[in-house]
């Protein structure tokens, strides 16, 4: 999140009109988004799925400033409206559907790699969601193996 919000914050100086940036979520990104671009001040919408996400999934993206709507539909329905939004207004879509995102998680992989001394890990175990963290490992582990610096990626 932090490229991907370092991006937008760049884009705005230059002027690009941007407003804000926007995301749907059932949690862990809205809380995520909202902290950074909190940070770099820039507005942020969050999309979340009504009756769907816990109290304190709630709380972060409001704690941070983050204008909230809770929509009557599933995860897929906010990420058709935030797309929707996107598309039609000057609001940067922060979801894995955005590349600046994964290519700031496919860090985390080189991460991984180099706290193991670049000794490859038989497996790593990556929380689900939408998938975009493993493919944000994938890529990471995949550019290593390209370089040269491991010969093998771990099964994820």
């Amino acid at each position: 999140m932090t490229v991907l919000v370092s991006q937008v914050n760049r884009l705005r100086k230059m002027g690009k009109p941007l407003v804000a940036v926007g995301c749907a979520s059932t949690g862990d990104t809205s809380a995520a988004l909202s902290a950074y671009a909190a940070a770099a001040s820039i507005p942020s919408i969050v999309f979340l799925p009504a009756d769907k996400i816990s109290l304190a999934q709630l709380v972060q993206p409001i704690a941070n400033g983050a204008l909230v709507l809770s929509i009557d539909t599933d995860f897929d329905g906010c990420m058709r409206l935030i797309r929707e939004v996107t598309a039609e207004l000057p609001i940067y879509l922060a979801n894995s559907l955005n590349s600046l995102r994964l290519e700031g998680q496919k860090t985390a992989a080189i991460e991984i790699l180099q706290q193991f001394n670049w000794q490859v890990p038989d497996w790593v175990i990556i929380p689900g969601g939408n998938l975009g963290n493993v493919y944000a490992f994938f890529k990471g582990f995949q550019m290593c193996k390209d370089l040269g610096l491991v010969d093998r990626i771990p099964r994820m």
